[in-house]
């Protein structure tokens, strides 16, 4: 006996949600939702957002309006013939200026973004992609600023170099190295899997600072262990560093 079904609650905080939907039979698509209300059993309207769309695609949606006290905040987006969003603008301040970011796609797939502009005329750029993976390797933020980036044959990050290590021929600031086979024995893994992270120390350049990160069948972190240094001054004897790794 599954009883019978009906409204559940009651009183003032008995929420009611609906949904209205819109669609394109003549291209087979349906179910996208054009308006959202939400409202209380006391009969007051506590949320409201509408939506438009280009039916002549099934994820084109080309404005978000989120209803407010006093108006509406609107969210418009752009797309190209490819499907990409090529700017989106925000809601109005209280000035009424709305902030937006265009972007631009590199011409070999495009669908990997190359350029970010916006409102205020500032912009970030990346390119050289490693297609196999969708991966810039070369990168230019808001402050003009320039680095790169290494990826191996598996798409992992390997190393990233900054302007000051283009400047100086230094190969990295961060490095990176896998381990990803573990040994095993009678009794369980032996040796986990592990990986590397080298930061570059100016004040030591043939002495990484390195941290190591073991790992367990899924990936889950069992051990770190970080560069340290341990001195016997205090045992009374003369300075003397020792470099250790800290567990």
């Amino acid at each position: 006996d599954k009883g019978s079904l009906g409204e559940d609650g009651n009183g003032k905080f008995d929420y009611a949600t609906a949904i209205k939907y819109t669609d394109n039979a003549g291209k087979h698509i349906f179910g996208l939702p054009v308006d959202v209300t939400v409202t209380g059993g006391d009969g007051s309207l506590y949320h409201h957002v509408t939506a438009k769309y280009n039916t002549n695609y099934a994820n084109h949606i080309t404005q978000i309006t989120q209803q407010l006290n006093d108006g509406a905040a609107v969210t418009d987006y752009k797309y190209d013939s490819y499907g990409n969003i090529i700017q989106k603008t925000l809601p109005a301040n209280g000035k009424g200026q709305r902030m937006w970011y265009k972007y631009r796609y590199e011409p070999e797939m495009n669908m990997y973004v190359e350029r970010i502009d916006d409102a205020w005329g500032y912009r970030s750029e990346q390119g050289n992609f490693d297609y196999r993976y969708g991966i810039a390797k070369e990168h230019r933020d808001l402050n003009n600023f320039y680095y790169e980036t290494d990826v191996d044959d598996l798409g992992r990050i390997t190393g990233v170099r900054g302007p000051n290590e283009l400047a100086t021929g230094v190969p990295y600031a961060i490095a990176f190295e896998y381990q990803p086979l573990a040994t095993f024995g009678e009794s369980g893994i032996t040796a986990p899997a592990y990986a590397v992270t080298k930061h570059y120390d100016i004040q030591h350049p043939n002495d990484d600072l390195e941290t190591v990160t073991f790992v367990d069948g899924f990936g889950r972190a069992v051990q770190v262990k970080k560069d340290g240094v341990v001195t016997s001054a205090a045992k009374g004897n003369s300075a003397k560093d020792e470099n250790v790794m800290i567990v």
